[in-house]
Formats: C-alpha cells, structure tokens, sequence
C-alpha cells in the first residue's frame, strides 16, 4: 500500500511539474489550440530520467518512440532537472519563486509581447 502511495505521489508530482503554469489558449468559439511543444516543460538532461528532458517532443508528436525524441531549443525548459524540480515544487514558496517569473515570459512571448529571440530568460 505504501509503494502505491509513493508512486502515485510521485507521478501527479511529476505531471504537475511537468505542465506547471502553461496554458493553450481558446479562440472566440472556446475551441483551444493544438498542443504543441509550448505546452510541456522540457528539462535539463539527468541520468535517471532517460529522454523524460525531451517532454514537448513528446507532445508535439506523441506517436514518436522515446529512443527518438528530439529536442526543441525553442520550448519551454525548467531551471533544474525533473528530480530536483519535483523536490523543490514541494516547497511552494521556492517553487513559486524559481520559476513563475519563466512562466510570466512564457507568457509574454505567446502574447507577443517578447520576441523569441529574447527568449524567456
């Protein structure tokens, strides 16, 4: 019972970082955009996690086997790796300092407000 606790844990802890504080965005008739690679976080390589730093690949072009996923210089990608990005989300007030000022970015650049060159750094 306990393992199941900890996995189940740790995988909502892992799809909350994961998609932390990206939206996609609805048009007048409430239909939203594709997802695409904007929609997921991508993260620094780790040794443990094998291809999960390539998030918005998967995303983009779910069909796509993990040994191949592609990494878009482009996409969202969080400050830490995923291990310790699910440490620090358990302290929210760290987790919150850390990295809503890249979402707040984010979201400029998707209201053009940012060019991507600029990035969201």
């Amino acid at each position: 019972m306990a393992y199941n606790c900890w996995g189940v844990l740790f995988l909502e802890a892992i799809n909350y970082v994961e998609h932390y504080g990206l939206q996609r965005k609805a048009d007048e008739n409430g239909i939203y955009e594709s997802i695409n690679k904007m929609h997921s976080w991508n993260s620094k390589s780790g040794p443990v996690l094998i291809r999960l730093q390539r998030h918005s690949d998967h995303h983009a072009h779910s069909f796509r086997p993990y040994q191949i996923l592609r990494r878009f210089d482009e996409a969202p990608t969080l400050p830490f790796e995923y291990l310790h990005s699910v440490f620090l989300c358990t302290i929210p007030p760290l987790w919150y300092y850390l990295v809503n000022p890249k979402v707040e970015a984010l979201k400029d650049l998707a209201d053009g407000k940012k060019d991507i060159k600029t990035r969201y750094n």
